[in-house]
């Protein structure tokens, strides 16, 4: 993601370009994803709602489906950020930046942007909207975001990035019930409109 944004990868190749990410900041994504991650030499991106693992609370939507998962600590963040994985910011609370509003929006971008610098040190700030679908982002968040100091900004709505607008990085889930046609068919756009 990181090498992406800086330019280190052409955004006018002509082979899909694959990028890992994650987002929330669960403990299974480093119990189970990292090493996976870190043993096939994979760079991926974990973006994580910084109060989440600052407490170790669970998230609204895990409380409002009666579940109870860990989140990662920032001493499991320090280690796969010492190994090359790039951690960025999932917001503080998990909120929908759509309905939120811009004083308590501002708070979210600033105060997770501050929360991965003091514990992770400087780096690239990115950030990927909690629940990542159109109607979860506005253009007026948008606004606050870059002025919060982002420098990119990922959906999760799906879709091929056949133009790269670092702005609005379509991303598309992929789970267990994906065979390698489908996969493949996913990375070349077929069926997206």
């Amino acid at each position: 993601m990181k090498s992406l944004i800086e330019g280190n990868i052409s955004r006018f190749e002509k082979k899909p370009i694959i990028i890992v990410s994650f987002d929330d900041g669960y403990l299974d994504n480093y119990q189970n994803a990292y090493p996976i991650c870190l043993r096939n030499q994979i760079p991926c991106s974990f973006f994580v709602s910084t109060d989440m693992v600052n407490t170790g609370e669970p998230f609204p939507h895990d409380n409002q489906l009666d579940i109870t998962l860990q989140n990662m600590s920032w001493d499991q963040l320090r280690e796969m950020k010492s190994t090359g994985m790039y951690i960025g910011s999932h917001t503080c609370k998990h909120i929908n930046c759509a309905t939120t509003d811009d004083e308590e929006l501002t708070r979210e971008f600033k105060n997770s942007l501050a929360d991965l610098k003091s514990n992770l040190g400087d780096d690239l700030a990115i950030l990927a909207y909690p629940f990542g679908g159109k109607e979860h982002f506005t253009n007026q968040a948008k606004k606050l975001a870059l002025d919060a100091g982002y420098k990119s900004i990922l959906s999760a709505y799906g879709g091929i990035n056949s133009d790269i607008d670092i702005y609005d990085l379509k991303r598309g889930g992929v789970d267990w019930m994906f065979n390698h046609t489908a996969f493949k068919a996913k990375l070349f756009g077929w069926g997206s409109k």
